[in-house]
């Protein structure tokens, strides 16, 4: 069940990517057209979540204390890592590239050539259009926090692939260390886009 919620959650944030793609070449980065997106989105989600949610059982009385404890590690270090996340950006990298194409993007309500200020700009950039949309809606801490989702995001997916192949103990450790990894944590309230790298 988790692994379906993890594959669906980066399928439709890939697909949003592209969705942003769309919107920006077709002149159409305004904050009206953004929020319709969104309003769209969560009402196709709920139907989504309608079939979902009935499925989750969640039986705590099963678990030992071993497991139990490193469940309340992995939420600490998730919050942590999501907390790094109201941070505003200081970073060079994230202040002249990460979430200044998107303010370009914004600024000319269209995916801009830019690739006489920014060398890398002619890639797709699918990120960066998630940023965009949350720089649409929000400012650069929704941006942040979306990259820090990608964390949880990549953590899930490392635990998931663990317990395949070992107990929930073990897969539970993996999800940790991950997210307790040096990179993970500096990148996790930043504007990169090494987490969905690392996520897909």
């Amino acid at each position: 069940l988790l692994e379906e919620f993890v594959l669906n959650v980066g399928l439709g944030l890939g697909l949003l990517s592209l969705i942003m793609l769309g919107l920006g070449f077709s002149k159409l980065f305004y904050p009206a057209v953004a929020y319709t997106l969104i309003i769209l989105l969560n009402i196709l989600s709920v139907y989504e979540l309608k079939d979902f949610l009935p499925r989750i059982k969640i039986n705590l009385k099963n678990l030992d204390k071993i497991t139990i404890f490193l469940l309340i590690v992995f939420d600490l270090r998730t919050f942590l890592n999501f907390l790094k996340a109201y941070i505003p950006p200081v970073t060079s990298d994230v202040l002249l590239y990460h979430l200044a194409l998107p303010g370009y993007f914004i600024e000319f309500h269209k995916i801009y050539d830019v690739s006489k200020i920014f060398a890398n700009s002619e890639v797709p950039l699918l990120l960066e259009m998630l940023y965009t949309l949350g720089m649409l809606v929000g400012n650069d801490i929704v941006a942040q926090l979306i990259h820090s989702f990608y964390g949880l995001l990549g953590a899930l997916t490392i635990g998931l692939i663990t317990r395949r192949f070992a107990n929930l103990k073990i897969s539970l450790l993996s999800a940790i260390l991950y997210s307790s990894l040096p990179s993970i944590i500096i990148y996790s309230g930043t504007c990169m886009n090494d987490l969905g790298l690392a996520f897909y």
